[in-house]
């Protein structure tokens, strides 16, 4: 397969996640990620996926840009559970240095989000039937690539809080909750470091990013991020002891709706069999996409082909040494009988006669197939 087909079901369940996100343009973010625990990205991968894109009438937007993500915890323990963590702080340019000197950062410098997951309601489960324990709003299909929505509620500078423009959204009970939360949590956070946040006690990861953007006339609504990112390991105090610099490099390829309110099932289904299947072939240097459930059958069948290659050579390696002990023995035995009538028999007639014998017994044994040596 040179492409990737949708099936019935998955149209199905794409079709209900576009219609839920067109009421939400441009707060809701629909994204489409190539998973990195399944098909890993390398320098020479982010390149041949850039002169892909370059190729087929998709241009850069911009040079690349250079973010620093941070995002806030309790403790230098990693709790993505803790509603702390929904709010991210990114930086650009030279407020990076100055951060990077410091460990602190004014909140008027930083751009500053507040990050929800969307989630299906009781009568969309019913109706697509998912999983009781299955709200979250998330697809992972039968490749290496995983769709998944989320809020990203902006702070307003200028009203000191998160806010959307009504014209982003319809009137949503789900949405004015969000925007609720990620108020109350910007307080609570004020009202524990101050208004001018010192963001020196706080606690914080760090992804540093540098990014490019493409677009094309021909998928008018969607946009390929290719970005290069450094992870700190955990959270810290300071930027300095968080690893990030000193971190391998990752590599990330995601593909994002950036019109919900004009996105189609038909877009979606070109998307896939037009530019994602392309990337995916680019990225495993080969001209048929191989479905995820597949390659773990062709990995099954691989180890239990090396398994029983191993066991049939570690086999043979032992019936070799076998005999190769059998040979040790027999030559021990020929040098002991050779000792013994060499020593007991002085009589040179006598010892030639019974070494003569040993050979004619050897010779016997040879011709019944006994003595192998």
């Amino acid at each position: 397969m040179n492409k990737i087909v949708l099936s019935k079901s998955e149209e199905i369940l794409i079709d209900a996640i576009i219609n839920k996100i067109k009421p939400f343009n441009k707060i809701v973010e629909a994204e489409l990620r190539i998973k990195e625990n399944e098909l890993k990205m390398s320098a020479p991968d982010f390149q041949r996926i850039r002169k892909f894109l370059e190729r087929n009438e998709f241009q850069q937007q911009g040079t690349a840009s250079k973010m620093l993500d941070i995002t806030l915890h309790s403790s230098d323990r990693l709790d993505q559970r803790e509603e702390l963590s929904n709010l991210r702080f990114t930086l650009k340019d030279r407020d990076i240095a100055l951060f990077c000197q410091t460990s602190n950062f004014s909140v008027s410098s930083a751009d500053i989000i507040f990050k929800n997951s969307l989630f299906w309601n009781e009568e969309e489960k019913k109706k697509l039937n998912i999983p009781d324990n299955e709200s979250r709003i998330v697809h992972d299909f039968d490749y290496p690539l995983r769709l998944g929505l989320k809020y990203e509620i902006p702070y307003n500078h200028t009203k000191s809080s998160f806010d959307v423009p009504k014209s982003s959204h319809s009137s949503n009970l789900q949405i004015n909750s969000v925007i609720e939360k990620a108020n109350s949590t910007f307080k609570s956070l004020k009202d524990k470091y101050g208004s001018n946040l010192n963001f020196n006690k706080m606690y914080k990861s760090f992804r540093l990013k540098q990014r490019v953007t493409y677009t094309s006339k021909l998928q008018p609504n969607i946009r390929i991020d290719l970005t290069v990112i450094k992870s700190s390991k955990k959270p810290t105090l300071d930027f300095i002891d968080s690893g990030t610099m000193e971190s391998s490099k990752s590599y990330e390829c995601e593909f994002e709706i950036v019109n919900n309110d004009k996105f189609s099932l038909k877009e979606f289904k070109d998307l896939m069999s037009q530019v994602v299947s392309p990337v995916l072939c680019e990225l495993q240097q080969h001209p048929i996409i191989m479905p995820s459930s597949h390659r773990e059958i062709c990995r099954w069948s691989f180890q239990k082909f090396y398994k029983e290659l191993m066991i049939s050579r570690i086999s043979h390696k032992l019936a070799v040494c076998q005999e190769v002990q059998n040979f040790e023995k027999r030559k021990k035995l020929e040098e002991e009988i050779t000792r013994v009538i060499e020593t007991q028999y002085v009589d040179p007639f006598t010892r030639d006669l019974l070494k003569n014998m040993d050979r004619v017994n050897i010779d016997l044994e040879r011709e019944i197939g006994q003595y192998k040596y």
